[in-house]
């Protein structure tokens, strides 16, 4: 299904892109495989040997499709509380009911999907459809607004992203991660395309949505782009007034009352779920920051609680805080507009919007890696189009996509991997991905001039 990498192919392509482009082939090839079997797992969830994971019985069971359907149905009842656990038990076909976490503003989008079908089956594929649009879209939209061979580059390396295991399996389960990534990047560009209007509206939602998005509107205020801005908050307003008068006031109450406390202090989920053999797995798999503690506990660290779980997201928050002061006077300049360093600047704003969304959505409390880890390897795509190919930073780059690729089994009837070794390679996981944004972050907010594309000196060491 990326196939796009094949027809983008000038004939004024570099030695370096030609290399760049067997790549290309190949994990094109490998992407239009996986999206045809995810699509036929779509259209039929019985052929779970089209699944990327056909031998692991909890995935091929769990669709987060099956929150979002059931929690619009619940709003469209009105139902006091739709975050109450005990509303999302039993099974929507072949899959097990999965609980509904997001703010209230994210059930416009299922519930205007309930407008065109109530049966579930029907509703997942349109959700499957959905999320191989928008990723598609925004990987073309994205790689032509680059330019020059930075975008060539990025588009022809786009089967790097849809052929990756986590990629394929957030398709398969329908989490909203992905697209909340892609909305994002669309919502950028037409913001820079001087379509504040549309671009505030997208990033609005995904914002009000998965809340981590948030953080480019910061980006945006350090850019002083108020108008954009404005109409962020404008838009802002306008889907919490569609959301009151779509589902009432009651699901912001039970979500400020019931479910923001549990997201936010979490003495019962990521802290206590570890002291259970399959909650030590969840542990190991759960790359938001604050899940150091409960890898810790896992290994037998129980004394470490509340205030531990706080320490460790304050300390990410500082650091946070502290890539915003470095690179205040970076943030406030405005992209360039000289034709020589246009792709190369768009390059390094994709860049920055994409490490800000990454670092942002580590706060998570819950970030498995079965989707927490796409947003850095689309960033690595970004990378490649002005990485130095070097034997070590060569390496590294494989040695990172292929560690990000790891998306960890959980049975239940698999062989059982030590938990020691879960844990240890969840932590080196964890460290890639900070490391990683953090990195890219400030070389792509470097004061160094732009490098010419000849001259390509971008490197991991």
């Amino acid at each position: 299904m990326s196939p796009v990498a094949l027809v983008y192919a000038p004939a004024d392509l570099t030695t370096r892109e030609q290399s760049i482009r067997v790549v290309s082939i190949i994990f094109a090839a490998l992407a239009a495989l996986q999206v045809a079997r995810l699509t036929v797992f779509a259209l039929d969830p019985s052929r779970t040997s089209a699944a990327v994971y056909p031998f692991d019985e909890f995935y091929v069971q769990h669709s987060c499709v099956t929150a979002y359907f059931q929690a619009a149905k619940l709003g469209q009842a009105r139902v006091p509380n739709l975050y109450d656990e005990m509303l999302y038990r039993g099974r929507l076909s072949r899959f097990t009911i999965d609980g509904y976490l997001y703010p209230p503003q994210f059930l416009l989008l299922p519930r205007l999907m309930l407008g065109i079908t109530a049966d579930f089956d029907h509703f997942r594929r349109l959700w499957f459809a959905l999320d191989i649009l928008v990723v598609l879209i925004a990987v073309v939209v994205v790689a032509r607004w680059i330019t020059g061979r930075h975008g060539r580059t990025v588009l022809m390396l786009s089967g790097l992203l849809l052929a990756a295991v986590p990629t394929g399996m957030t398709l398969q389960i329908g989490n909203f991660q992905i697209i909340g990534f892609a909305v994002s990047l669309l919502a950028m560009i037409l913001i820079e395309s001087e379509m504040p209007v549309f671009g505030a509206a997208l990033l609005a939602f995904v914002a009000a949505s998965k809340l981590f998005p948030g953080i480019l509107v910061l980006w945006l205020a350090f850019q002083r782009r108020w108008r954009a801005v404005a109409w962020v908050f404008a838009w802002s307003a306008l889907l919490l007034l569609a959301t009151v008068l779509w589902f009432g006031w009651a699901p912001f109450q039970a979500f400020f009352q019931y479910e923001m406390p549990q997201l936010s202090f979490p003495l019962h989920g990521p802290i206590l779920i570890a002291m259970t053999p399959f909650g030590s797995k969840v542990a190991a798999l759960n790359y938001g920051v604050t899940a150091v503690v409960p890898k810790l506990r896992a290994l037998g660290l129980t004394g470490l609680g509340f205030g531990a779980f706080q320490t460790v997201r304050v300390l990410y928050l500082l650091l946070l805080v502290g890539l915003f002061v470095r690179l205040r006077h970076a943030f406030s300049v405005r992209s360039t507009s000289a034709a020589d360093d246009v792709a190369s600047s768009r390059l390094h704003q994709a860049q920055t919007w994409l490490a800000l969304l990454n670092l942002a959505s580590f706060l998570s409390p819950f970030a498995p890696d079965v989707y927490a880890v796409v947003g850095t390897l689309w960033l690595l795509i970004l990378v490649i189009a002005e990485l130095r190919f070097t034997w070590p930073n060569t390496a590294t780059l494989v040695f990172v996509w292929l560690a990000l690729n790891i998306v960890a089994p959980l049975g239940p009837g698999l062989p059982e991997v030590g938990l020691p070794a879960r844990i240890v390679t969840g932590f080196l996981v964890q460290a890639i991905l900070i490391v990683v944004n953090v990195r890219v972050l400030l070389r792509a907010n470097s004061s160094r001039p732009a490098l010419d594309v000849n001259r390509l000196s971008y490197s991991f060491a």
